[in-house]
């Protein structure tokens, strides 16, 4: 086993997941990470979003985005419905884009790039609040006795 490289930090806040991060992270921190974000989706609603704030996009390595990659499908099946990242450094945003989209790529979890912070969380609140009328919708119509919830 290698040591953690990177810093996280994530928590919640009403429907989102807020997490801050170092824009470098080997495998270690990245399954680290996902077990820590398998703990705090547990206490989610069933429809949730999640903000990334970076000083520098990450760039990571072809393991650790495969890795990413199969995380963000599963929580795609535990409710989170759009992802939001935020950095004000716009000089490694090429690169790093294209490999976040390869991550969340087939996910079912919507994902954009923002530089501030309020316009990543006016765009969750529509995703969020879009996903929670259509998951009432396929409620109404599965009929009574039916639910929806995330188990």
């Amino acid at each position: 086993m290698f040591r953690l490289i990177g810093h996280y930090e994530l928590h919640r806040v009403g429907d989102l997941i807020v997490i801050r991060s170092e824009p470098e992270f080997n495998l270690e921190a990245a399954r680290q990470y996902a077990h820590d974000m398998t703990q705090l989706i547990g206490e989610m609603p069933p429809i949730f979003g999640s903000l990334i704030s970076f000083e520098s996009p990450p760039i990571v390595a072809p393991e650790v985005e495969e890795a990413m990659h199969r995380f963000a499908r599963h929580r795609s099946t535990q409710g989170l419905v759009a992802t939001a990242f935020v950095t004000a450094n716009d000089e490694a945003l090429t690169i790093a884009r294209g490999q976040w989209h390869r991550v969340y790529d087939g996910s079912g979890n919507a994902l954009r790039f923002f530089s501030e912070e309020a316009s990543a969380r006016e765009w969750l609140a529509e995703v969020i609040e879009r996903a929670r009328i259509g998951r009432e919708g396929e409620v109404a119509k599965s009929g009574p006795g039916k639910s929806g919830q995330r188990k």
